[in-house]
């Protein structure tokens, strides 16, 4: 599995290298700098010494299987790092794709001159990171779109890697990566598109024919479809409630307020309660851009311990925990927990009802310079000598340390309570 900060590394190296202006994503970089400088020797060296010897070259084509590929990574590598970057970079790319490669038959061209396609492999990948961004309606047409042009023909099950031809040498072959890939899809999406069963059994019954299972019998693949296949259609409920909740995240950390209040339902019924109940979206959108009308006040917001539970058909509970990092200057770190009621429409999830706890997290200098001179007044050390030292001092000398001691405790819990700085404030979430 690949750690987050690898992960960070890659994505870093794709939309800089391997991004165009357009903010769509080349096909590939050759390992070697030429045919006497192979990649063995070029990139032994450190980086310096690499852009000294020069740069290899890069495939500047923009094919939409490739593109695809890459805009479902991000929008995972979001879902772990809450940097609205990465999302907001799956998005520009996939919204070039979908404007430049799209057909009128809801097809994805490979790349600007399609000379055998169109492809399964385009369609699905961009299927693929659609529901990755939980844009669902795209991803449910791309769906139906391989099911009219790749379905195999007569009672042949499964899809087809290419639309037949009769220009075609050989004719199209049913692959087991991309079946599976559709039967899996289809499988999640059932719950915003009932007619996605059959997509899925179509491919399904190419996975567990008796010739295919004789030659690969413990297909990973095949295993996990098979899997998902019996689990309750409404699972796909929490996976989707999970991204939107994370593409608020990506909004705030990216500025976008606006974007963030859309997760909620803009109805005069919406109800937030913090310090105090608000009622309507009017109401709960105005507290926002009173409280975090700048960037800074915004600070970094993450989600954690998300507990997503189905209420009944279209309605569903998600717990969790929250925090905002941010400086001092703008408010200091704040943090808490929240129980929200999610509606599902038409748009997707929507909060209803917006139920948040929160506290102020000790992070400053401030709040640890406190925390060092209770740690210091209380250790045992400190507590034994003192005990010690009043038993041997006279009377008025130890009424006098006593005396000094309680100002030193009283001016300590006023720096502290000044370090804390309680605001009536209003969480983010």
């Amino acid at each position: 599995m690949c750690s987050p900060i690898s992960a960070q590394s890659v994505a870093r190296y794709l939309t800089t290298m391997l991004s165009s202006a357009d903010g769509v994503f080349y096909v590939s970089q050759d390992a070697d700098l030429d045919a006497d400088t192979t990649g063995h020797v070029y990139y032994a060296r450190d980086d310096a010494g690499r852009r000294a010897l020069g740069m290899p070259r890069i495939d500047t084509h923009v094919y939409a299987r490739e593109n695809g590929w890459a805009i479902t990574a991000l929008a995972e590598l979001a879902a772990v790092d809450a940097d609205g970057a990465w999302r907001a970079r799956a998005e520009r790319a996939a919204e070039w794709i979908d404007a430049h490669r799209r057909g009128k038959d809801g097809l994805y061209a490979h790349g600007e001159h399609d000379r055998g396609g169109p492809y399964l492999g385009d369609t699905l990948a961009m299927a693929e990171a659609f529901a990755a961004l939980g844009m669902r309606d795209r991803a449910v047409a791309a769906l139906h779109a391989i099911d009219a042009r790749f379905a195999a023909a007569g009672d042949a099950a499964g899809y087809l890697t290419a639309a037949p031809s009769s220009a075609a040498v050989l004719p199209p072959s049913r692959l087991v990566d991309e079946n599976v890939a559709i039967a899996r899809l289809a499988t999640r999406l059932q719950a915003a598109d009932p007619s996605l069963a059959a997509v899925a059994d179509r491919a399904m019954h190419l996975l567990t024919s008796p010739t295919l299972l004789d030659a690969r019998p413990l297909s990973p693949g095949v295993l996990l479809a098979d899997r998902e296949r019996g689990l309750p259609v409404v699972a796909d409920d929490a996976a989707d409630i999970r991204a939107e909740l994370l593409r608020e995240a990506a909004a705030w950390n990216r500025g976008d307020l606006d974007g963030f209040l859309d997760g909620y339902e803009h109805a005069p019924t919406t109800t937030m309660i913090g310090k105090e109940p608000l009622h309507g979206f009017a109401a709960i959108a105005a507290m926002y851009h009173a409280k975090y009308g700048d960037r800074a006040r915004m600070g970094r917001l993450t989600f954690d311990e998300l507990d997503i539970r189905p209420l009944g058909a279209g309605f569903a509970v998600a717990i969790g925990r929250w925090a905002l990092a941010r400086d001092a200057a703008a408010g200091g770190p704040v943090g808490g927990w929240f129980t929200l009621t999610l509606r599902k429409s038409r748009d997707g999830w929507r909060i209803i009802l917006d139920h948040t706890s929160w506290k102020r997290v000790l992070g400053s200098a401030a709040g640890g310079r406190s925390t060092m001179l209770l740690s210091a007044l209380w250790s045992p050390e400190v507590a034994h000598e003192t005990s010690a030292y009043f038993t041997r001092a006279p009377s008025a000398a130890g009424a006098f340390l006593w005396g000094v001691a309680i100002i030193a405790v009283i001016a300590f819990v006023g720096a502290l309570i000044s370090s804390m700085r309680v605001t009536s404030e209003s969480p983010p979430k």
